[in-house]
């Protein structure tokens, strides 16, 4: 007897009245419920494996790779454990089990073109995963994956399909029967058990390192499973038979040479796609049907009021359709990206992918940014699964408006070149590419057709790298360009370049050749650098010298020497068993001090590394009697003075750091840092208002406050990467896009109030960095903040400078009178010279520029009339010694009393009658006038004619007034002179003018 569920009836129906509009083919007869949401299904994922099954929960790595400079995102869910499988660390748990947050927009696993045109390709996706790091291996591994889908999500045994490695004769590898064998003792039927080749069930890491072969189980989503074997259908890209889980056995190595062979641990890695295993579940053919997705398109659709989202891959919906599967793809990708800390101006791939959304929120919804609507949709929907979506929400909806700012600012200020005009004009599709962040598009594009004349069908490797390399391509835009030219692109061969051009930067010591390292050298110890105390009496952490001995010398070109006395130049690197100093790393500069010989001293001048090597530089004198050689026993000590001023300051930036992100409680990322022993420097990206004076008051008397009153105690804890990934509890600072190590991490603490990987030196407590001013604070872009800092007696030096400054303008302006005020204003310029150079507190500086305009003010007030009284008083002067003179040349002996004085009044006051040159000096700027009657114009004689031979001698340009006539008034634009240059440029100036008036006037 055949029972109708009805409610899979009802399902069917809807679907089918759906279909009959084209819009797609029902795959499932699975159907939603609460039961089976997203969240229970993940959910129950983790459920199994931790708590039925006693795997330890690691939270998701973030998407920025911290400790993989190989990597632009975090896109599989083995990243973060990479190092276990590469031996190059011990598991912290011997089996985990999580939700990765993977994204794929570059490289060979790239699904960004795919997004959007089809059912479960994404930007973003969720990797449920489980791992073995010795403890399990196949068996238990298989039997595990089995019982979740047919036990735990009640999937049939009929609709699975598992695949095995069958062998690779040309690398050695047997099949995998192990594995057939396994599947076949759990009850799958022989013929649901597939082998398949290397490219399809062996899994590889790279080109080299961890390897070995997988089981993949696929689904089959067809109504028919019960009755049809689909086993040929198996990895033929078949969008109603897809791989669910991936099952990796990593028990090979692949060695440099190419020889596959075993490793002594094995392990298991596993992944399976959320978003399709939710689409299954809950009875959809498509991810974006599930609710991973439609609240989005929910949100959009009531945001626009446009046309509802219909799934629709074909026909006439299939354009809008796309455009909501993109947007909302691409929000939760931003969203992610954004609440882990990464900035679209660090990432280009991010920013562009953001602006892409904007442009389909204008030109698809006509609404201006749905990103600001959308994302808070994601972040009801997985935020309680990666709780930095809410918690980073006000922040990341700073950074979309932001962003949308700036992006339609540069719409606004771009003007097409004619060449691009001309390239956009005959291929009008080249409007699809944002080409506001290639500036090197045009030559590019030039190139590109030279290349393609030649009826290439392909963008080779060489072509894509040059493409890349000389002309700022990124390849996501190379591909672009290849679909627009229906070209393709030689992925692999590009990825192979770019890995060859990274092994030829070779690291460099000191800016000069590498050193070619003797084998024998594995590394040099150097935790000694971390050891000091600090005195109080000296207000200095001092060090303790350390006796080692020379293992290398290297000369200049970085060839090795045996002693001192062969290095062809004064300059030596020496490499020793131990070193107590610090070398240049982490924005730190490096200690200095002296390498001790017999009594005979060495300076160290600078101290780097190459690898695990420290190197030494030093300055030998030839005729010194001392020689060092490989061997020699030799003591090292510290400059502590400078060490202690490093110290300070380091600790210093790290509290401006949390000071600044405390207070202004805005999106903040690091840019950069310098630390040296004279200053502190951190630039910062601050994504809001303006900065303005009394915030860096604020910042300045906070960081006082925690220095002079707090007493915070630096903790250092030392973790790897994996210990790191479990800190939930703590809210540790990294460098966005920084790449860290994977061992040997060290966070650095002050209290509650910052926590940072750092590997600098630091005081024990913040009252050991005594006293802290800004000496600068500097804008450095859009959004970009420049703070210079001092501390301990440089910055009280500098308080107490600004005040004696402060003091003396104070006196300046209190006694300041038209009786002295050519005084006043010659101690005026003095101090504002001083004020260049000087090294005082930044808001001193702004309260003396302040006072300074004051004064000025001041006496500009006082003498208005009297100048006017005094300018009239000279030009009558001046016309009557002229009197019976066809012409008037004169220097306006204006002096500061007359700086604002305008020459076009002093013109007007000598009268029309004749012509006049009249000049002025101010502030070591020459400016001069002339004016000639329309009377006495002629062919060889007119006020430009005659003011340009005055004005050569200062090479400077002569223009008319706007709107006058050059004939009839011109003037010399200011130049700068030297005080000590300018009478006698003046006085040839004056001659050549008389000179020439004489002759044609």
């Amino acid at each position: 007897m055949f029972i109708v569920d009805f409610k899979i009836m009802n399902y069917i129906n809807r679907n089918i009245v759906r279909n009959s509009k084209g819009l797609r083919i029902l795959l499932s007869t699975h159907y939603s419920t609460n039961h089976n949401s997203s969240d229970v299904i993940r959910k129950q994922f983790l459920d199994f494996f931790i708590k039925d099954n006693q795997h330890e929960f690691v939270k998701s790595s973030s998407v920025i790779p911290f400790c993989d400079k190989t990597l632009s995102f975090t896109n599989a869910g083995m990243n973060q454990f990479k190092n276990i499988f590469l031996g190059y660390q011990l598991p912290v748990y011997k089996k985990v089990a999580n939700t990765q947050k993977c994204i794929r927009v570059g490289g060979k696993h790239n699904d960004l073109s795919i997004v959007g045109s089809d059912s479960y390709h994404h930007t973003f996706f969720e990797m449920l995963g489980n791992w073995s790091f010795g403890e399990y291996f196949k068996k238990e591994a298989c039997e595990m994956a089995w019982k979740l889908l047919t036990d735990v999500y009640k999937i049939r045994a009929e609709r699975l399909y598992v695949t095995y490695f069958n062998g690779n004769d040309e690398n050695n590898l047997s099949p995998d029967l192990e594995c057939r064998d396994i599947w076949l003792n759990i009850g799958v039927k022989k013929d649901r058990i597939i082998g398949f080749d290397m490219k399809d069930n062996f899994w590889e890491m790279g080109k080299c390192g961890p390897c070995g072969p997988c089981t993949e189980i696929h689904i089959d989503h067809l109504p028919s499973y019960e009755t049809k074997n689909r086993g040929h259908d198996v990895n033929i890209g078949k969008s109603d038979l897809t791989e669910i889980w991936n099952i990796v056995f990593i028990q090979n190595h692949r060695r440099n040479d190419g020889e596959i062979e075993n490793l002594s641990e094995k392990f298991i890695d596993t992944g399976m796609g959320l978003e399709r295993l939710v689409a299954f579940l809950q009875g959809k053919s498509s991810n974006y049907d599930t609710d991973l997705f439609l609240p989005i398109f929910k949100k959009i659709e009531k945001i626009t009021h446009c046309s509802p989202y219909t799934g629709s891959f074909s026909g006439n919906d299939f354009k809008r359709d796309t455009s909501y599967r993109i947007l909302a793809d691409h929000s939760r990708m931003i969203a992610i990206c954004l609440a882990d800390g990464m900035f679209p101006e660090q990432n280009q791939k991010l920013r562009r992918i953001l602006r892409k959304c904007i442009n389909i929120s204008v030109k698809h919804f006509g609404h201006q940014n749905l990103l600001v609507e959308t994302i808070p949709t994601v972040a009801n929907i997985l935020g309680d699964t990666f709780p930095e979506l809410h918690q980073k929400l006000f922040n990341t909806l700073d950074i979309l408006k932001y962003e949308e700012e700036y992006f339609q600012s540069l719409k606004e200020n771009l003007s097409l070149s004619k060449g691009m005009k001309e390239i956009i004009n005959h291929n009008p599709k080249l409007n699809d590419l944002d080409l506001l962040d290639y500036p090197g598009f045009l030559n590019a594009y030039q190139d590109f057709n030279r290349y393609k004349k030649s009826n290439k069908k392909e963008i080779s490797a060489e072509m894509a790298l040059k493409l890349h390399s000389t002309y700022g391509l990124d390849i996501d835009l190379i591909e672009k360009l290849a679909e627009i030219e229906h070209m393709t692109v030689d992925i692999d061969g590009y990825e192979d370049q770019m890995e060859k051009m990274k092994n030829i930067l070779f690291e460099r010591v000191d800016g000069e050749k590498v050193i070619k390292l003797n084998e024998s050298i594995l590394s040099t110890k150097n935790d000694l650098k971390y050891e000091y105390v600090y005195d109080n009496s000296k207000h200095m952490f001092c060090t303790k010298s350390v006796n080692t001995k020379i293992l290398a010398m290297f000369d200049s070109n970085g060839s090795e020497i045996n002693s001192s006395s062969d290095a062809n130049t004064s300059s030596i690197r020496i490499v020793t068993e131990c070193s107590p100093f610090y070398y240049e790393s982490g924005g730190q500069e490096s200690d200095s001090g002296f390498l001790i010989k017999n009594e005979h001293k060495f300076r160290i001048n600078l101290v780097t590394s190459q690898k695990e090597i420290i190197f030494h530089s030093i300055n030998h004198n030839h005729n010194s009697n001392e020689i060092l050689k490989i061997g020699d026993a030799v003591e090292m000590k510290i400059d502590d003075s400078k060490r202690t001023k490093c110290i300070q300051n380091h600790s210093a930036t790290h509290i401006i750091n949390a000071v600044i992100r405390q207070l202004k409680k805005l999106p903040i990322y690091q840019k950069s840092s310098l630390v040296t022993s004279n200053q502190l420097k951190i630039e910062l990206a601050m994504i809001g208002p303006k900065l303005s004076e009394t915030d860096v008051r604020n910042i300045e008397q906070a960081v006082h406050k925690v220095i002079k009153n707090e007493n915070l105690e630096q903790r250092i804890e030392i973790v790897n990467s994996q210990q790191l990934q479990n800190q939930t509890d703590k809210n540790i600072l990294m460098i966005p896009g920084e790449i860290y190590p994977d061992d040997n991490i060290r966070i650095v603490s002050f209290g509650n109030l910052s926590a940072e990987l750092c590997c600098g030196s630091h005081v024990h407590n913040t009252s050991q960095i005594e006293d802290f001013t800004f000496s600068s604070v500097k804008s450095t872009g859009r959004t970009s903040y420049l703070f210079t800092g001092l501390t301990a007696n440089t910055a009280r030096n500098a308080i107490i400078k600004g005040d004696e400054i402060i003091n003396e303008l104070n006196k300046l302006k209190e006694f300041a009178s038209l009786e002295n005020f050519n005084d006043i204003l010659s101690n005026v310029r003095r101090i504002s010279t001083e004020l260049i150079s000087l090294e005082i507190s930044y808001l001193k500086k702004l309260e003396c520029q302040r006072l300074i305009e004051a004064i000025k003010d001041h006496i500009k007030n006082e003498s208005r009339i009297v100048v006017s009284e005094l300018l009239d008083i000279e030009m009558k002067l001046i016309t009557r010694q002229h009197n019976d003179s066809k012409f008037i040349i004169h220097f306006l002996t204006c002096s500061e009393l007359m700086k604002n004085v305008s020459l076009q009044k002093a013109t007007r006051l000598v009268g029309n009658e004749k012509p006049v040159i009249i000049a002025s000096y101010v502030d070591d700027e020459i400016k001069a006038r002339c004016c000639v009657p329309q009377k006495m114009i002629h062919e060889t004689f007119d006020a430009e004619k005659w003011l340009k031979c005055f004005a050569e001698y200062f090479k400077s340009k002569v223009e008319p007034p706007k709107g006058q006539n050059k004939m009839e008034v011109c003037f010399m634009k200011g130049r700068k002179v030297k005080a000590e240059s300018f009478h006698s440029m003046l006085q040839e100036a004056i001659k050549s003018a008389e000179h020439f008036a004489l002759e044609n006037c």
